[in-house]
């Protein structure tokens, strides 16, 4: 039998959340079918509780052009932009957060939920929240960001994938062991981005140079920038946990005033 939990683990990472349901009894599939769309829906919502009820819109029917005009993509940069609010805002004290919208390829820097500077950014071009090591997708969530000391990139930052939600989902359906998610539960709990493991769940997400939107998306699964902007982020974000807040939407992040 435990044999067969670690084939089965193996195929999950290499084909994906949805095949997992294979291994299970027929009488068991529509339920268990069921437990993950649930679970999937909660961390939605939970998420939309965090940025507001009305931030997703419909890709269908979202005019890209006009929403893309929303942006501030300025040659200015992120340091001089910020001093020019901090003149206007002197007794402000001052809340970083990043958001990154994966539809419109677009990550924008805000000062207490003002948008400072959006920039244009690669992925791996593959849809949906992460769920499996290998899948090349970006996860979606509520994260903090910390510098990362060593990478094949200069100077990457550090996102803290993988979250709480994950570690449940990775115990419950046998993808990651109970030590594994324990560690993962106290990093958090610890205030520390969790140690990074090749297991089921992936690790590793940066947001790092070697080329933005203009290359096309070519990551697996990290959000890319051209190497200045993500020099001026590396310059700019607090890291921590109490420090610069990194929010991932599938789609489109609202930030108009009302």
């Amino acid at each position: 039998m435990k044999k067969v939990t670690q084939i089965a683990i193996a195929l999950l990472a290499s084909l994906g959340i949805h095949q997992e349901i294979n291994y299970y009894s027929n009488s068991r599939k529509n339920e268990v079918k069921a437990e993950y769309s649930n679970s999937k829906e909660k961390l939605k919502k939970d998420l939309e509780s965090k940025i507001g009820d009305n931030n997703y819109q419909s890709s269908n029917n979202a005019n890209k052009k006009e929403v893309l005009s929303r942006y501030n993509f300025t040659r200015k940069s992120l340091q001089e932009i910020f001093d020019e609010y901090q003149k206007e805002h002197p007794e402000e004290k001052f809340e970083k957060s990043i958001i990154v919208e994966k539809e419109p390829r677009v990550l924008t820097v805000y000062v207490n939920n003002i948008p400072l500077k959006s920039y244009r950014i690669a992925l791996s071009g593959v849809p949906g929240d992460k769920v499996l090591e290998g899948d090349m997708k970006t996860p979606e969530g509520d994260f903090f960001i910390e510098r990362k000391r060593y990478s094949n990139f200069d100077h990457p930052l550090i996102i803290s994938y993988p979250l709480p939600e994950d570690a449940e989902r990775g115990l419950k359906y046998g993808i990651i062991k109970r030590w594994r998610y324990k560690e993962i539960i106290d990093a958090h709990k610890n205030c520390k981005v969790p140690p990074q493991r090749n297991d089921g769940l992936g690790s590793n997400i940066l947001i790092h140079g070697g080329g933005g939107y203009s290359r096309g998306d070519w990551t697996a699964g990290c959000i890319a920038l051209n190497n200045s902007e993500k020099d001026e982020l590396y310059q700019f974000i607090k890291p921590g946990c109490k420090g610069t807040k990194v929010i991932v939407v599938g789609r489109y992040y609202d930030f108009d005033e009302e």
